[in-house]
């Protein structure tokens, strides 16, 4: 299958679903992952400029781990992302370029305006990305016709957890143990956001060789793992829409 994965900011979808993307990617599926923002609002740095360099780098950084995968950079301002027009071509061309059979991306009202922007430009654009591809007055210079993939012509999507997990209830989990270290290994690549820290929780947390971002995760990992019998877990919620959903587990 191919497998989409849409983040807000360059750390989310390492954050929420890393350890799932890791075991598709184990099992030989085609990974991609996008990060909406570029990061340039928030983080270590002397510019702006400065800033969203270091925030890509650290995002190839965090897929690398994956092993082979595509990665996209639309490259809005942080705090400034919104769903109009123009952005949702942006996004569809991506799904289009893809071709992805699944798409994880932030639920619905989560904490931040970029992940809500996120989701509904995610939710919004893969539904239209199949007419930009093939609609006589949509279609644009370069478009790929779908491939007939697995479920044509929307992807399914599934929402992956919550910032904190709040209000979010996971109606499937993916048990990510055996990968939880290359997922710790991932959030430690975002050195400017682990710098934004409070130093006494940061030089803490160095001494046991672990980031405040892979802390967060492992206390949220352990929370999931609780609730399905596991050491480590991502939650997920299935979009339940028309065409959207399948008698089958897509999940690893």
């Amino acid at each position: 299958m191919n497998i989409l994965v849409f983040g807000a900011h360059d750390d989310d979808w390492d954050e929420y679903c890393g350890g799932t993307l890791k075991l598709f990617a184990q099992a030989g599926h085609t990974i991609g992952v996008v990060s909406m923002t570029n990061g340039c609002n928030y983080g270590a740095a002397s510019s702006s400029a400065e800033l969203a360099q270091i925030r890509k780098q650290e995002f190839e950084a965090a897929t690398s781990l994956l092993g082979p995968c595509k990665t996209f950079w639309p490259g809005s301002a942080d705090g400034h992302l919104e769903n109009n027009f123009e952005t949702r071509k942006i996004v569809g061309r991506i799904i289009n370029e893809f071709q992805p059979d699944v798409i994880f991306t932030h639920p619905p009202h989560d904490y931040h305006a970029d992940h809500n922007a996120t989701t509904q430009l995610v939710l919004d654009a893969s539904h239209a990305a199949y007419y930009l591809a093939v609609g006589p007055k949509l279609k644009y210079p370069g478009a790929v016709l779908p491939k007939s993939p697995l479920f044509p012509p929307y992807p399914v999507i599934y929402f992956y957890d919550a910032e904190d997990g709040h209000g979010f209830l996971p109606d499937d989990y993916v048990d990510i143990t055996s990968v939880w270290e290359a997922k710790r290994q991932m959030m430690n690549c975002h050195h400017s956001q682990n710098a934004m820290e409070v130093e006494g929780l940061n030089e803490e947390l160095n001494e046991n060789g672990e980031s405040p971002l892979a802390e967060i995760c492992g206390i949220i990992g352990r929370y999931r793992g609780l609730q399905c019998g596991v050491k480590y877990a991502e939650a997920f919620k299935l979009y339940r829409a028309a065409g959207r959903v399948h008698p089958i587990r897509l999940l690893p």
